[in-house]
């Protein structure tokens, strides 16, 4: 039986959301579309790697910022 897969309009909204799918085994592949015509293609370490690059991103800029606070 094979896995859905999800498809993302606006990969920065939608990464935490394709994160927590693949971990939940909910999905096995994500496709990443920019309007009408699909620009890449990510497996669950692609997705995880760039949620935390994500992640920490935000951390840094509040640490710039003395927001603090996690991610």
């Amino acid at each position: 039986m094979t896995k859905p897969v999800l498809i993302l309009n606006n990969l920065h909204l939608d990464l935490r959301y394709a994160a927590l799918a693949m971990a939940n085994a909910e999905v096995e592949h994500v496709l990443v579309f920019d309007g009408e015509h699909m620009v890449g293609e990510l497996g669950l370490h692609d997705v995880l790697v760039a949620t935390w690059k994500e992640c920490s991103r935000r951390q840094l800029d509040r640490m710039v910022s003395d927001v603090g606070g996690g991610c």
